[in-house]
């Protein structure tokens, strides 16, 4: 432990990144662990078939949330940590409530084109129409969710990583539950899951809001409109950045919830629970990659606009390093028990077991790639990354569509393995050729 230690002394910024990244692991550990009780309960309670109504509404929610947000979230951190670092904090206001305002219109529109369409998703989706007022639900649980995640981007631009942790999914997650504990003598279906999902959206919205102006906030709101004059971007700017990352996070979330979707459409409800299940599991993969990444991109924006490349170099390949180390094992626990790890959730997820070790592939190169995307973002390089995931997007839902209806849960864990592989060693050959080095945990000068 004593030359851990004094290795973390002597780099500053391998001791914030390390510091960070562990408080997002606690957390994402108890997110991950608040997850699968989540998922346990509703298998058991509501069944496959329950589970799939649940994660076909989630994935609709998440989808419509990342258009709503326009990128904005994303390109906040972008300017927070470049503000923080030119000591303009007083400026970061303005450019809050501007992403606000527009997330709170684009949502609002988003929310009534879902509520008018809810009988077709319900048909597109369920096989039956009776399921429609299940979308209607998502359609106003919309603004609320995207403004949660805005907040919770801003804590993550300063750093703030308890305050970004406490606003992910895992809370959403336990929330719920307490709500189900609460209700379940009266209620019992999965219209009561959808509210609950609903009411816990809202209050997270008002808490996170709330703590967001009340300790960072002194301007007049009148002044907001003039952004350019305040922050030395214009909202034309602002959206120039956002938009090219909304389409690097919507084509993300398109490859990560495209199998769901069609699953939905051509298969049953009990196979798209057994699905996501596999899916959850095969995600612990990932879990330090995420949790790095809580912290990395902050960090890397700062690097990259004040430090060398030899400095931004090093921190990008310690992330990788740490990455690696932890889903190495778990890995291997998912490749020698995948049955026992799928029991858990009962017999009916064992079919399951060739989908968990397909999609466990795909996790664990992604992990071994390192946070890819988010170099590209954090360096100006937003529209090398899009364009990424355009083709890698046209990919998955290429392979999906010839595969799904035939293979079913294999198939669809297949085209994710194929594009979670593409896009992460595409990302490293362009990172290569910009910045000359490879985010592998490697100190090789050429391939």
């Amino acid at each position: 432990m004593v030359p851990i230690r004094k290795y973390l002394l002597r780099d500053i910024h391998l001791k914030e990144l390390f510091k960070g990244s562990s408080i997002a692991f606690s957390f994402k550990i108890f997110s991950v662990l608040i997850g699968y009780v989540f998922f346990y309960v509703l298998a058991k309670k509501f069944g496959a078939i329950g589970l799939g109504i649940f994660n076909t509404c989630f994935t609709v929610l998440i989808l419509t949330s990342v258009i709503a947000k326009l990128g904005l979230d994303t390109a906040l951190v972008k300017y927070i940590a470049e503000y923080v670092v030119k000591d303009n904090k007083q400026q970061i206001g303005k450019l809050y409530l501007v992403s606000l305002s527009f997330i709170f219109i684009v949502g609002a529109f988003v929310s009534l084109l879902i509520y008018f369409f809810s009988k077709e998703l319900s048909i597109l989706f369920f096989e039956n129409s009776n399921q429609g007022h299940l979308f209607r639900i998502i359609g106003f649980t919309i603004v609320p969710f995207s403004i949660t995640q805005l907040n919770s981007e801003y804590f993550r631009g300063f750093k703030k990583i308890t305050a970004y942790s406490v606003l992910q999914n895992g809370t959403v997650y336990f929330i719920i539950l307490v709500l189900i504990f609460l209700a379940s003598q009266y209620y019992s279906n999965i219209d009561f899951l959808i509210y609950s999902l609903f009411i816990t959206s809202v209050f997270l919205m008002l808490l996170s809001t709330f703590f967001v102006l009340k300790n960072n906030f002194t301007f007049r709101f009148n002044n907001i409109t003039d952004l350019k004059n305040h922050t030395g971007i214009s909202k034309r700017q602002l959206i120039s950045v956002s938009i090219p990352m909304l389409f690097s996070n919507s084509l993300f979330f398109v490859m990560t919830w495209t199998d769901t979707l069609m699953l939905s459409a051509f298969h049953s409800e009990d196979v798209v629970g057994v699905y996501n299940i596999a899916l959850k599991i095969a995600s612990l993969n990932t879990i330090a990659l995420i949790a790095i990444n809580s912290i990395a991109s902050p960090k890397f924006s700062e690097i990259y606009s004040s430090e060398g490349i030899r400095r931004f170099k090093r921190i990008v390949q310690q992330t990788t390093i740490i990455s690696w180390l932890v889903s190495a094992p778990i890995f291997a626990i998912i490749l020698i028990y995948p049955e026992s790890v799928l029991k858990v959730f009962g017999q009916e997820f064992l079919v399951g077991r060739n989908a968990l070790i397909i999609l466990s592939i795909g996790q664990l190169v992604s992990a071994f790639s390192g946070s890819t995307m988010i170099v590209l973002n954090m360096t100006g390089r937003e529209k090398i990354g899009r364009n990424i995931l355009i083709v890698t997007a046209i990919i998955n839902i290429l392979i999906n569509f010839l595969l799904i209806p035939r293979y079913g849960i294999i198939g669809a864990a297949i085209a994710t393995m194929v594009s979670t592989v593409f896009w992460n060693l595409v990302s490293v050959l362009f990172i290569y050729r910009s910045f000359g080095f490879l985010t592998f945990p490697t100190k090789r000068k050429k391939i």
